[in-house]
């Protein structure tokens, strides 16, 4: 965790299942095709979803 932490200055503190909670973030919430254009695949809404934002 402090690798990752010491590339980003954070104010807060940042534990290890904050960063888990990001990382599964990262994995549901990416752009899916369809056939009227790119899909959130969590939230079926026009990718960047606000969490991708």
């Amino acid at each position: 965790m402090s690798a990752v932490l010491a590339d980003f200055p954070v104010l807060t503190p940042v534990t290890d299942e904050d960063l888990a909670l990001a990382a599964l973030a990262v994995r549901v919430h990416v752009p899916e095709p369809w056939p009227h254009g790119l899909l959130c695949r969590s939230e079926r809404v026009p990718y960047p979803c606000r969490l991708a934002r």
